[in-house]
């Protein structure tokens, strides 16, 4: 098995293409997963507030998750409201 066959396989067994965490870390990701989230849409539609009180979402993690939030070139505008009052 050739080295772009290996990477093919491990990328279709980790589902990256589905994968709706995709641009975030990976503690980030683990995060939001282990609080419930499912889709970009649920943290999107969480209010600012809540997603701060998650345990593991630090400094660094909250501003990954921002970052996250507005590379979307079509967000809701609940999120656009969101991050307009954070900054």
């Amino acid at each position: 098995m050739s080295v772009a066959e290996k990477t093919d396989a491990g990328l279709a067994r980790r589902g990256t293409a589905s994968d709706w965490t995709r641009g975030l870390k990976t503690r980030t990701a683990n995060a939001l997963r282990a609080h419930g989230f499912t889709s970009r849409e649920q943290v999107e539609a969480t209010p600012l507030r809540r997603l701060r009180r998650i345990n593991n979402l630090g400094e660094h993690s909250l501003d990954d998750l921002l970052r996250w939030l507005s590379a979307k070139p079509r967000r809701t505008a609940a999120a656009s409201l969101q991050l307009q009052v954070l900054f």
